[in-house]
């Protein structure tokens, strides 16, 4: 009886949250179309991601050492 109880309360908690999630999702991707000053900003943070994770691909370190094998 006590899994049986537990287990929906865990699905209703997940159809709850996940409404939510959706719902505002909704929300601030309408907003976002809307909003210039948004299209810019997101313009501009994802170049600049681009280029962090290029400057970070391009200064990693390499090992050239073969893994370790397993006999």
């Amino acid at each position: 009886m006590q899994i049986l109880v537990l287990g929906s309360v865990f699905v209703v908690l997940g159809f709850v949250t996940n409404a939510i999630y959706g719902r505002l999702g909704g929300k601030l991707s309408s907003l976002a179309k809307r909003s210039v000053r948004f299209q810019t900003a997101a313009r501009y943070v994802g170049r600049g991601t681009r280029v962090a994770f290029g400057f970070a691909a391009a200064l990693a370190r390499v090992s050239h050492r073969p893994a370790h094998a397993t006999r």
